[in-house]
């Protein structure tokens, strides 16, 4: 359900302002939920989203657009959470690499400045008709390529590592290297 309300803020399926602010409303509240919930397999999932919906968006300037809103959202989500971990350190007691990486270091500063500004800057291409459908293109079939190899080098040493603990040294300890009952899993 809040994956759909992702998409449906990133397609523009919204008729008034009031509703893209609800809408909106909902995903960062889905987004705070994903980061404190401690589901390592939702924050995958959202990040292969935000892969497809990037190079979905690329050959359109308004649905880029609205992909580096989604994205501003996530990133105030991280924001928000980080100032409450630091804040209110006892009221979020999961804690998980993943979960520290986007709301207990500067990723959470990093991309929500770097969103709002491509969101600005996109903007500003849809707004004056310039959008560079070549240029997007060819940076979407770039980060498609890479997150393709990324992903088939992931699952190579993820294989290796199950069938053979201990061949890579460098893995040692790294549960998410070693596919078993715990594999991608919080709730033990």
């Amino acid at each position: 359900v809040f994956f759909g309300g992702v998409l449906l803020l990133w397609q523009g399926e919204w008729k008034k302002m009031w509703q893209k602010f609800l809408l909106s409303l909902y995903v960062g509240i889905g987004y705070a939920s994903l980061l404190t919930q401690g589901s390592v397999s939702g924050l995958f999932a959202m990040v292969v989203m935000f892969l497809v919906m990037f190079c979905l968006s690329a050959s359109d300037g308004r649905r880029m657009q609205s992909f580096c809103g989604v994205v501003f959202i996530f990133s105030l989500a991280c924001l928000v959470t980080r100032i409450i971990r630091h804040m209110y350190p006892d009221k979020i007691s999961f804690h998980d690499s993943f979960m520290d990486l986007f709301t207990d270091s500067s990723f959470a500063i990093i991309v929500t400045a770097v969103s709002f500004l491509a969101w600005r800057v996109i903007s500003y291409f849809v707004i004056m008709n310039k959008y560079p459908v070549k240029v997007f293109v060819i940076t979407a079939r770039i980060v498609a390529g890479v997150a393709l190899g990324a992903l088939a080098g992931y699952i190579i040493l993820v294989v290796m590592n199950t069938c053979n603990p201990g061949a890579f040294a460098f893995l040692e300890g790294k549960p998410q290297f070693i596919f078993n009952e715990k594999f991608a899993s919080n709730r033990g």
